[in-house]
């Protein structure tokens, strides 16, 4: 049958109007392009539906074996990225053509769930990614699948030093990335790029303030601001006094410094828009080095909630001898406030916290929809048996000095000796019932404020302390269809802790649904 439904072959798993269809598209050239459409069931779309009149062949074997996680050894949260396998039938041979003519590695896959007979359009998206690789032999065409967060995977600063002089640096600073602050940093060495101007670049753009610049640990005194580099270039700056060049990241020293020069810095501000939180400097950081679109590939509500729940100012400094990735950086920040960041099953970007989960939930689970039941499974070492303390860091040290000038005082060389400053929330009273409770490693945060600090050590120290559990379960993969990592979830069981319900994070999700089954791992 024709115009939205099915003309042949098997349903999906065992409900027959139920099927899963996967867009696959091979961008080849810029007026060719190869496309499949397979589906768990032949079916054919609608004149008026998206793609109009569009034939599925149904040989997709396993439409999705992906697994999406913030579970950790040390605990739970960082920089998601999810990864899996989608399985189509070659037994005809006639996938033999792509090894031969097409590299599908890097084009996008989209996974949709639904009812033949109705609109595509209308169908939910299981997952929008892309193809990291593939296997094809007389059996079968395996696509290897990701989650969008590979466009993660690049560097902070595609922009480099020529190495060609003057403002492009000397030989020293060829291929390197110039380099990047954000929030608010404190001591960090900028490159010299013109020594014989005395002319060092902090940012790749506009920055909010250079508020000091040091020489061996000593302040130098602010001279003035100028518009423009060139125009900072023919300046005569005093002896022991430095000038800026706010609009485009530079300064310049007056005189030839006795030591190593470095400078506090208020970074990013386009437009004079001075980006401070975690959440603001992340959406400056991918609109500025990935190819995310800000906000249009972004989840905004979530990114929303965030800021509200954590507004602190923070900073983070990439130097131009840092080949961290937009990846790594994100992931350090979230770790610092105890959150998480991926993309949802949509494609889009969004960030959260982990907190103790007070509902409402996005889903309910019992013994109706279990399969299996659940099962405790074993906290990560970081959080068990419960951490009776929190160290979290703040105000961090870029150049850690050990032998600054003579002159600078006792608190300045206290503070130039050490990497961070850490605020601690303790509860010797955990180790009355846990004798074996954890001292995490000091957690290397970017907030600025020590009271801030404080307030997470003291936020995890509550979330933690008290009795969680960490389960496993099976549902359909229906059931699971919409849910992303990190939202809340209601379980209820007639074993162990269960018994009464309770809400919880759903920290994994993994998926077979050539089975009609996911695992979800909830936390709480």
């Amino acid at each position: 049958m024709f115009g939205g439904h099915s003309f042949g072959g098997a349903a999906f798993a065992d409900h027959r109007q139920v099927t899963i269809n996967l867009f696959f598209g091979f961008a080849i050239s810029i007026d060719l392009e190869y496309r499949i459409y397979v589906a768990t069931e032949e079916l054919i779309t609608a004149a008026d539906d998206t793609p109009p009149s569009q034939p599925y062949a149904g040989v997709l074997d396993e439409p999705l074996d992906f697994t999406w996680s913030m579970l950790g050894s040390s605990g739970i949260g960082g920089f998601i990225t999810g990864k899996g396998s989608t399985v189509i039938s070659n037994l005809d041979g006639r996938f033999d053509v792509l090894t031969q003519r097409y590299a599908t590695d890097g084009q996008p896959v989209e996974v949709r769930l639904g009812r033949v007979g109705t609109p595509q359009t209308t169908w939910p998206i299981v997952l929008k990614g892309l193809s990291s690789g593939e296997f094809i032999n007389d059996a079968s065409f395996e696509i290897s699948t990701e989650d969008n967060a590979y466009k993660f995977d690049v560097p902070t600063s595609a922009v480099v030093f020529a190495g060609t002089g003057g403002l492009e640096g000397g030989e020293d600073l060829a291929g390197k990335p110039l380099p990047l602050c954000f929030g608010w940093v404190l001591n960090i060495e900028p490159p010299l790029v013109a020594p014989n101007e005395l002319l060092y670049r902090v940012h790749d753009g506009q920055v909010q303030a250079i508020a000091a610049v040091y020489d061996q640990g000593l302040p130098l005194d602010l001279d003035q601001d100028y518009a423009t580099v060139a125009l900072l270039r023919a300046a005569a700056v005093p002896p022991n006094h430095y000038a800026t060049c706010l609009a485009q990241g530079w300064f310049r020293a007056g005189s030839v410094p006795s030591g190593t020069v470095t400078a506090d810095v208020q970074g990013d501000a386009p437009g004079g828009i001075f980006a401070q939180t975690t959440v603001d400097i992340v959406l400056a950081l991918i609109a500025r080095a990935s190819a995310v679109n800000v906000p249009a590939d972004i989840y905004m509500p979530s990114l929303v909630a965030l800021n509200l729940i954590q507004p602190a100012p923070v900073g983070i400094h990439i130097s131009h001898n840092d080949t961290s990735t937009v990846a790594d950086i994100i992931n350090l920040l979230v770790v610092g406030i105890g959150g998480y960041a991926g993309f949802r099953r949509d494609g889009k970007f969004y960030m959260g916290r982990i907190d103790a989960p007070m509902g409402p939930p996005t889903k309910r689970f019992d013994s109706t929809n279990f399969d299996p039941n659940p099962t405790k499974q074993k906290l990560p070492d970081g959080i068990w048996p419960p951490p009776w303390k929190w160290m979290i860091g703040y105000q961090g040290n870029y150049t850690v000095m050990t032998n600054p000038a003579g002159a600078v005082s006792d608190a300045r060389r206290s503070f130039l000796a050490a990497e961070y400053r850490y605020a601690q929330a303790s509860a010797p009273a955990v180790k009355v019932d846990h004798p074996f409770g954890k001292d995490p490693d000091p957690v290397k945060a970017c907030f600025r404020d020590q009271a801030d600090a404080a307030a997470e050590a003291t936020r995890r120290l509550a979330l933690y302390r008290v009795a969680r559990g960490l389960y496993s379960f099976g549902i359909s993969d229906r059931d699971a269809a919409l849910l992303n990592v990190g939202q809340q979830v209601f379980i209820r069981h007639t074993r162990g802790d269960l018994a009464a319900g309770r809400n919880m994070i759903a920290v994994e999700i993994r998926h077979k649904a050539a089975d009609n089954l996911a695992t979800i791992t909830a936390f709480g």
